[in-house]
């Protein structure tokens, strides 16, 4: 392991410490990402630092970078590498603790119809993207502009504006709870609805099997960074 990282586990594997998931992997091709319950990007483990070891030794290739931010998130490894550490560090900020505590206790009942062929159109083209933003660092992140500005007008967004999506089809137990507090599009046969998901959501495994696009304000949230704390990783020696 890299000298910062001297005592943490060096199996091969995913690992745990506080705040932090890790991956030790040998002769990696691509770059590692980290998903959450459902198989999905995880959005609380928004910051990635790699350090990668070749034949001259340990160094570190990303520190503390926004992966889910990244064009490509998975992005190919040319050189030869014997071995790589990929450390994803928790990322809820304050004001996103805040909004889950509110949600919770005075859900937004709200369902709002959105255009039903648009909805699927959106579905078709941004599944298996991953989250996009609408920062034009994805091909697609002029049409995720178009998105997240029908989702804030029709919810009246002036705070929170989602400027994020990610389009996915939901298992057997529905929404999961990493989503409450969060706006997702929902695709039924006959009708796109716009809601918040709350926990009573999550409890009743609404809307399994759904065709859905998550709707965050991801971006917004990383560019508060400088007056939120940081969760850290070992520091540097």
């Amino acid at each position: 392991m890299p000298d910062e990282l001297g005592d943490w586990n060096p199996a091969l594997g995913w690992h745990e410490r506080e705040n932090v998931h890790y991956n030790v992997v040998r002769e990696p091709k691509l770059h590692r990402t980290y998903a959450g319950e459902n198989g999905s990007f995880d959005p609380k483990f928004g910051r990635r630092t790699t350090w990668l070891k070749n034949s001259t030794g340990w160094f570190r290739s990303e520190n503390q970078v926004l992966w889910l931010s990244l064009p490509n998130p998975r992005l190919q490894i040319t050189e030869w590498i014997d071995k790589a550490v990929f450390v994803f560090e928790l990322s809820v900020f304050p004001k996103q603790k805040q909004t889950l505590e509110f949600v919770a206790a005075s859900p937004d009942d709200r369902k709002i119809d959105i255009d039903l062929r648009s909805s699927v159109t959106w579905h078709d083209m941004f599944l298996d993207q991953g989250p996009v933003t609408n920062n034009n660092t994805h091909l697609l992140s002029h049409i995720a502009y178009s998105i997240c500005d029908t989702v804030n007008l029709n919810w009246s967004n002036d705070e929170d504006t989602v400027d994020t999506i990610e389009a996915v089809n939901l298992g057997a137990k529905g929404v999961y709870s990493s989503l409450i507090g969060t706006l997702l599009i929902v695709l039924h046969t006959h009708k796109a609805e716009l809601l918040s998901i709350s926990g009573a959501h999550v409890r009743s495994h609404a809307y399994s099997d759904s065709r859905v696009i998550i709707c965050r304000s991801l971006f917004q949230d990383s560019n508060s960074e400088s007056s939120c704390p940081r969760c850290a990783c070992p520091p540097s020696r």
